[in-house]
């Protein structure tokens, strides 16, 4: 089987992994000098073009062919429900049903979907669902310049939820519902699942950006040194007399909040279901502290998700699994 590699492209980095079998290799992380994923200028190409180029000259890397990762927050995206069709039926009948739900015209979109669950026996009245997933056609066509500027093929381009799912529960085969939870830079995505089958989606504009500045508006720190303070010490209530967790109390309440909006939603739509974990990934996830105080602030298990379970891992920053938990699972599927 040959190598597979993956690029994720957040707005604040980029991270690139390789996956042969059973062996990852965590190939390293690269801050991203455009400050967002949709390039729509030659200069912003070419930059990134450039950037995306050194690394694949640093780690010596042959292989032409890369699954891209975007985030969440560039992509329209929900888990639908239709009566029983075919794949020749839903395809025929997809784009109708996208009007919808996809909030801008489908000419100006890239759209994919996949079937979720469908029920084998019928009886009358069941439903599929089907994931629905839409890209702007200017973010596509700007990654594919980019990525042929420098003699790269993009094999596919999937959302960071969708492949961090892969990575960290799908693969784990977990009973009863999970929330996935990818904490990015600028936002956070939501997936429920039940039995390895998404439920719904969620996502909203709150993430790592947004504490940080927090704790520059509170203690009046630089951006980077609040940085520093964040990935060093966290929300632990007993470090720096729990200032750190004060001035980032506003955003991580909005966050919790946002996170029972979801479960309340999962408990309301399927009756009798209970959530029984929450999975988080992303740079956020490594916060200090932010396991233990979520876990108390939703009295759900909270976990940080581990993509490298089952896996050789080689890598200076194999220790990272959260970060790239995104790619590596780009590279799962077969």
């Amino acid at each position: 089987m040959p190598a597979r590699l993956g690029i994720d492209l957040g707005s604040s980095s980029i991270k690139l992994a390789k996956v042969n079998g059973k062996k990852v290799e965590v190939l390293g992380m690269i801050s991203n000098p455009v400050g967002k994923v949709m390039v729509e200028t030659e200069k912003e190409r070419d930059a990134l073009a450039e950037v995306i180029k050194r690394m694949v000259v640093e780690y010596k890397i042959s292989e032409r062919r890369f699954r891209i990762v975007v985030p969440e927050s560039v992509v329209y995206s929900r888990v639908i429900n239709l009566p029983v069709l075919s794949d020749a039926e839903l395809s025929s009948a997809i784009r109708w049903e996208a009007e919808q739900y996809i909030p801008v015209p489908l000419d100006e979109v890239e759209l994919s979907w996949e079937v979720v669950d469908r029920p084998v026996k019928r009886t009358g009245g069941e439903k599929m669902r089907v994931y629905l997933a839409a890209a702007d056609k200017k973010l596509v066509n700007g990654l594919m310049e980019v990525f042929a500027e420098i003699g790269l093929e993009p094999e596919r381009i999937e959302p960071e939820l969708v492949t961090t799912s892969r990575a960290i529960a799908l693969e784990r085969k977990l009973t009863g519902a999970t929330m996935v939870a990818i904490m990015g830079a600028t936002g956070m995505g939501i997936g429920v699942f039940e039995n390895d089958q998404l439920l719904f989606v969620y996502k909203f504009g709150s993430g790592g950006v947004a504490l940080t500045r927090s704790i520059t508006a509170s203690l009046q720190l630089t951006l980077q040194q609040a940085e520093e303070y964040k990935r060093t010490y966290g929300v632990q209530s007993n470090v720096l007399e729990g200032k750190l967790l004060l001035a980032m109390k506003p955003v991580l309440d909005g966050v919790i909040g946002e996170m029972k909006r979801a479960v309340s939603y999962y408990t309301q739509s399927f009756p009798g279901g209970q959530m029984a974990r929450v999975i988080i990934a992303g740079g956020v996830a490594l916060t200090p502290g932010l396991v233990q105080w979520m876990t108390a602030q939703l009295g759900v298990e909270v976990a940080i998700g581990n993509p490298f379970e089952g896996l050789e891992v080689t890598g200076d920053q194999s220790k990272l699994g959260a970060v790239y938990a995104p790619v590596i699972g780009a590279t799962a599927r077969g």
